[in-house]
C-alpha cells in the first residue's frame, strides 16, 4: 500500500519527464520535415541553353528531394522548340513546378511555359500573352508565322496544358491567333493564373495546400518553414545563352566583319584570324537564336 502511494506521488513528475522526452525525440524529426524549394531564374530569350537549364534544375530538385521547383520568368519569348521541350519536362515531372512571372513579362514562349506549369503566379505589373510564333530572319528581323500547321499545334498544346491545370482554356486560342495580352489582374480575374504575389515567399504561402496535377498524379503542395535554394545557370550554359541573343550575335558579327576588313587593309594576318573567330562565334550564336 505504501509503495503504491509512493508511486502515485511521483506520477506528475513521471508524466512531465515522459513529455519532455517525447519533445526531445520529436524535435529532430520536426526539423527534418522542413520543406526545400529550388528556385531558378529564366531571364531573357528562351533558347536551347534555357531548356538544358530547366532540365538540370529538375534533375537537381529530384536528387535533393525538393518539395517544389519555382521558375521565375522574365522573358520576351524565344525558341518554340525549347518551350515545347520545357513544357514536356514539366508535364512528366514528379516535382511540382510553380511558374512565377517577375520583372516585366513572360510573353510568347514564356506564356506557354507558364500555362504548362503546375501552379501559375504573376507579379503585379507583369504581362503575358502574344503567343503567335515568329520566324527570325538572317538580319535579325522577325516575321509573324500564319501557317495553320504551325499555329494549330501551338494553340492545342497551350489549350491542353490549361485544361490539365483547370485554367480558362478558351483563352489559348486568343493568345495564339489574336496575340491577346493580359496583365496580372486580368489574368487572375478570368482564371488564367492562380494568384498574384509579390515574391517567392508569398507564392509559397498562397499555394500551400493546393492540389496540382504532376507527372506523378495529383499532389498537394505542402510547405513547412520552407528553405529556398537558388540554382544558378552553369557558366557554360550561361555563355551559350548570352550568345543566343540575336542582338549580341549581330554585334559580334559586325565587329568580325570590321576586323576582317581592317586586316585586309593593313595586311595583319593575326587580325584576320581574330575576325574569322569572331565571325564563327557570331554565326554560332545565330544558330542558337530564338525562332
Amino acid at each position: 500500500m505504501k509503495a503504491t502511494r509512493c508511486i502515485a506521488s511521483y506520477a506528475p513528475f513521471l508524466a512531465l519527464l515522459a513529455l519532455l522526452l517525447m519533445i526531445l525525440v520529436a524535435s529532430p524529426a520536426a526539423a527534418e520535415q522542413k520543406s526545400l524549394v529550388i528556385v531558378i531564374k529564366v531571364k531573357g530569350v528562351i533558347d536551347g541553353a534555357t531548356r538544358d537549364y530547366v532540365e538540370r534544375s529538375l534533375d537537381y530538385a529530384e536528387k535533393v528531394g525538393a518539395d517544389a521547383l519555382v521558375i521565375e520568368l522574365d522573358t520576351p519569348g524565344g525558341s518554340l522548340e525549347a518551350a515545347l521541350d520545357i513544357a514536356t519536362m514539366m508535364e512528366n515531372s514528379h516535382i511540382p513546378v510553380i511558374g512565377f512571372v517577375t520583372g516585366k513579362w513572360a510573353v510568347s514562349a514564356g506564356t506557354m511555359i507558364l500555362m504548362c506549369s503546375h501552379y501559375a503566379v504573376m507579379e503585379p505589373g507583369t504581362i503575358i500573352g502574344a503567343v503567335q510564333p515568329v520566324a527570325l530572319g538572317p538580319s535579325g528581323e522577325y516575321t509573324p508565322i500564319n501557317e495553320s500547321k504551325v499555329l494549330n499545334p501551338v494553340y492545342k498544346k497551350i489549350e491542353a496544358c490549361m485544361k490539365l491545370h483547370n485554367r480558362n482554356a478558351t483563352v489559348a486560342r486568343l493568345f495564339v491567333y489574336q496575340n491577346l495580352v493580359l496583365d496580372a489582374q486580368e489574368a487572375q480575374q478570368i482564371h488564367v493564373v492562380e494568384a498574384i504575389e509579390q515574391n517567392v515567399w508569398e507564392v509559397l504561402a498562397k499555394s500551400n495546400g493546393t492540389i496540382v496535377n504532376t507527372g506523378a498524379g495529383p499532389v498537394r503542395l505542402f510547405f513547412l518553414d520552407p528553405e529556398i535554394e537558388y540554382y544558378d545557370m552553369p557558366p557554360g550554359l550561361l555563355l551559350a545563352h548570352i550568345l543566343s541573343d540575336p542582338l549580341v550575335s549581330s554585334i559580334i558579327s559586325s565587329i568580325a566583319m570590321l576586323t576582317i576588313l581592317a586586316a585586309l587593309a593593313s595586311g595583319h594576318p593575326l587580325l584576320i584570324i581574330v575576325g574569322i573567330a569572331l565571325m564563327l562565334l557570331g554565326l554560332f550564336g545565330l544558330g542558337l537564336s530564338a525562332s
